[in-house]
């Protein structure tokens, strides 16, 4: 609407989740709805698509028709100097998984492997950051496998609190899956 009535231009971002919502199969999804109602208007007004993944730029030149002149490959990525490598006392490992409770994030699994892990790994740690619906599910799950002692939710951080809970941990997990929708 502003791009238009300003004559300004206009760049989108696919970050991943929204892509689905613009397949016609998902026209009528009560989630996607309104998100289908203005994308021929997106489409018809953006100059630049910056696509975060090779997967999303595929499908935006192949399913949506975008011309590659308009399509720009643009990794959202972090500054890995603030990520120093440091050395760590002997312990027992610590383990970690960052993002919203979902299920294309695939936490789920690394609740799994952690349960299939106990016995031979009895002191190993998962911190799980992050909220979202899937949380009484992986309570549950936790409950029921007895993990309790094993894993930690802490919430939502900010960015420097992030940063330091990594920096304390050993493995960030970061699994993802194809979701059913």
């Amino acid at each position: 609407y502003f791009a238009k009535k300003y004559d300004l231009p206009m760049a989108v971002t696919f970050h991943g989740h929204d892509v689905p919502g613009l397949f016609p199969e998902n026209r009528w999804t009560t989630r996607y709805f309104r998100y289908q109602t203005y994308a021929h208007k997106m489409f018809n007004t953006a100059g630049l698509y910056l696509c975060c993944s090779k997967e999303l730029y595929e499908i935006a030149r192949d399913r949506f028709k975008i011309p590659e002149d308009k399509l720009r490959l643009h990794y959202l990525g972090i500054d890995l100097e603030r990520f120093a490598q440091v050395d760590r006392p002997e312990r027992d490992v610590k383990i970690m998984t960052v993002g919203r409770f979902v299920e294309k994030k695939g936490f789920i699994y690394v609740l799994q492997a952690l349960s299939m892990i106990k016995t031979v790994y009895p002191n190993i740690s998962l911190t799980m950051v992050g909220e979202g619906p899937l949380r009484g599910i992986y309570d549950q799950f936790i409950q029921e496998n007895n993990l309790s002692k094993m894993v930690t939710f802490a919430g939502t951080m900010t960015s420097q609190e992030l940063q330091s809970t990594m920096i304390d941990h050993d493995i960030l997990m970061a699994p993802s899956v194809v979701a059913s929708n």
